[in-house]
């Protein structure tokens, strides 16, 4: 049985401009195989029928298309409502259900969903307020923001806990079933950490008609006299089709 469900909720959008600018490729450390779990280049190739080595993965660019870890912190509604489809969660508990995942906005979160609550494949129709967002995953009151500088430290030292790759335009392979589809031309998957061992395959998550943005420093907010008016957000929970 599919379920369903429609929240509204009315959020602050400033008005901002956003200026682009050459960035140096930067990476976290590298992603780790632990043994007994797929790796994120196994999870990749799954999804996506290829034949991805963690070699790939460590790469900014490069076949995989994995994007700067400087310019995955924040993120913007890139054309039309913001999907967000849940792809994969850790395979030591297979349907765990402890895991939810949202983002954040004017320094509150506002949870997209919670995966005691849909199954996988499952995905999130959201509209966002112009204002940059940034994600997170969240398991047993760990959380995992794509900003590092919110994240408490794993076991070594390292903050990032959110890892992308740009997919736009692939097709996507449902490991589970049939319901294969092909993502849209703004398209990434979201690898996140929650635990403290660098595999980022604890939730893997597939957002749609978003955008990375520059940091936060190259960003100019105007109008803020505007903080009045809102935009709306619109989440609803449906199933993905077959196509």
């Amino acid at each position: 049985m599919i379920r369903s469900k429609c929240i509204v909720l009315l959020l602050s959008a400033p008005l901002i401009l956003i200026f682009s600018g050459a960035a140096s490729a930067t990476l976290s450390g590298p992603v780790y195989d632990n043994t007994g779990e797929d790796n994120v280049a196994e999870i990749l190739n799954d999804l996506l029928g290829t034949t991805y080595t963690l070699s790939n993965v460590n790469t900014t660019g490069g076949v995989a298309e994995r994007v700067d870890d400087d310019l995955d912190i924040l993120w913007i509604d890139g054309s039309g409502d913001v999907i967000f489809t849940a792809m994969w969660w850790g395979d030591q508990n297979p349907g765990d259900d402890s895991h939810t995942f949202g983002y954040r906005s004017g320094g509150s979160n506002t949870e997209v969903f919670d995966s005691d609550l849909i199954n996988l494949w499952d995905n999130v129709s959201v509209i966002w307020p112009i204002t940059p967002h940034k994600m997170y995953a969240e398991r047993s009151s760990v959380f995992a923001y794509s900003d590092p500088a919110m994240n408490t430290a794993q076991n070594n030292g390292e903050t990032d806990r959110m890892i992308s790759f740009d997919v736009s335009g692939r097709d996507i392979s449902d490991p589970y079933g049939d319901d294969d589809f092909t993502a849209n031309d703004r398209a990434y998957l979201l690898f996140f950490d929650t635990g403290s061992d660098r595999d980022y395959q604890d939730l893997v998550v597939l957002a749609e008609n978003v955008e990375p943005v520059p940091e936060p420093g190259t960003l100019l907010l105007l109008g803020s006299g505007l903080a009045g008016l809102g935009g709306f957000a619109r989440l609803k929970l449906r199933r993905r089709k077959k196509v």
